[in-house]
């Protein structure tokens, strides 16, 4: 419990006065945006210079949500909103295939793994410890 509750009505005031519909509407907008950056499909390529600017992006929208929020500006939780997306769009672009061609492909033989050599030196464990 808050002892003092007009704290957080003169922190925020904006979020107070809007309808309900424009919290609903924005709160499925950022969890849509939080699970297409995890969960959708990725690019077609990573672009890391492209997801570093989007992170850059963010960092200044939460600095200036910040500061908004402190300074009683009514568009803080805009910018926090936004800088929400940014940094999943920063995620989105940070998971595209770099095209290094890494993992492995069933045409690869054995695998990445010499099982041959793993089993040699598994049987090297087994092993009784000779006294030094």
């Amino acid at each position: 419990m808050c002892l003092r509750p007009w704290v957080w009505r003169a922190i925020i005031p904006a979020m107070s006065v809007l309808p309900l519909a424009i919290k609903a509407a924005m709160v499925v907008f950022l969890a849509a945006s939080i699970w297409w950056a995890f969960f959708g499909p990725p690019p077609d390529q990573r672009d890391l210079g492209t997801a570093k600017l989007w992170g850059a992006t963010s960092g200044v929208l939460y600095l200036a949500g910040v500061y908004a929020l402190f300074d009683d500006r009514q568009s803080a939780w805009w910018l926090v909103g936004m800088g929400v997306v940014a940094l999943c769009l920063a995620f989105w672009h940070a998971r595209g295939d770099d095209g290094g061609g890494g993992g492995w492909d069933p045409d690869d033989g054995d695998g990445p793994l010499d099982w041959d050599e793993f089993d040699r030196a598994r049987r090297d464990w087994d092993r009784p410890l000779a006294p030094l």
